[in-house]
């Protein structure tokens, strides 16, 4: 009959063979402060059994970072401790990552997966997660972000502290919130919607208006920039493939006081050379 310390002995030595103990492959999961825990819960339900003559339950978490995907993982521990055998036996794991969870029954400690297959398993269940979906639709949220602020189009580029990046972001969350409500008959329809502001330029002597135009795919969960509408003297429509494609807001503005200023010199010429009978009135 195996005695308490024995016990224990076993449990550790069966997590260190599964991998759960300091690794290069991951950080301890079953590191001192966990044993230290499963020492201390284990005596308790040991004392515990042998006083009552009956199997006492109970659980352990902890939480570890995976480096191949840099990602917490939590997996908590049910313990069984039966006085009658005696052994001490792991009934199940709950393991958590990335926001779901997965819960893993044992019909004995033999069972126990090792830590790399845990992972595996989280991963196949979080690519299978509807969550997965609305993670990368955040993460494509921030990207977009940031791409506006590298083409200029943030609130020092466009000399606008009306209009933040963030209050900009606000208007496609609220154009995309709208676009739901309107379609929640035909959640299967793509979503189109414009978000506007404004550039000031050359000093503020020049304004730009600005159309961006967004499309949502209720199919892949994306949101994607299809479109840039300028607007100072004429307009100019810009149609993106891709949104990396977005012309710096410099470079729409740089357009715009060329083509004016090609017209200022065109129209006179023309004036010249045609006469003054159908005459062209030039830019202000």
């Amino acid at each position: 009959m195996k005695k308490f310390e024995e016990l224990y002995v076993d449990q550790i030595t069966l997590l260190e063979k599964q991998g759960y103990n300091f690794s290069d492959q991951h950080s301890s999961l079953a590191n001192t402060d966990f044993l230290g825990k499963l020492l201390y819960k284990f005596l308790k339900a040991y004392q515990k059994s042998n006083k009552l003559n009956q199997p006492n339950l109970f659980y352990i978490s902890t939480t570890g970072l995976f480096k191949k995907i840099q990602d917490e993982i939590k997996i908590v521990f049910n313990y069984k401790y039966s006085l009658a055998e005696p052994a001490l036996s792991i009934q199940s794991l709950y393991v958590t990552m990335k926001g779901i969870g997965k819960s893993i029954p044992l019909n004995s400690n033999a069972e126990l997966p090792k830590a790399d297959t845990i992972l595996e398993t989280m991963i196949k269940a979080y690519e299978a997660h509807p969550k997965k979906k609305y993670d990368d639709f955040l993460k494509a949220l921030d990207t977009h972000k940031n791409l506006l602020i590298q083409k200029g189009f943030d609130e020092k580029g466009l000399d606008n502290q009306w209009i933040p990046i963030d209050k900009h972001m606000d208007r496609v969350m609220e154009g995309l919130k709208t676009g739901l409500l309107e379609n929640i008959a035909t959640p299967f329809l793509f979503i189109m919607f414009d978000v506007e502001t404004k550039g000031y330029f050359n000093n503020k002597t020049d304004v730009v208006e600005f159309k961006f135009g967004y499309q949502y795919d209720p199919h892949t969960v994306s949101l994607g920039l299809k479109t840039l509408t300028a607007k100072m003297d004429d307009t100019k429509t810009y149609y993106l493939k891709t949104e990396t494609d977005l012309p710096h807001s410099s470079t729409v503005h740089k357009h715009f006081s060329e083509n004016q200023k090609l017209l200022r010199e065109i129209i006179p010429a023309l004036n010249n050379k045609y006469g003054h009978a159908k005459k062209v009135r030039p830019l202000k």
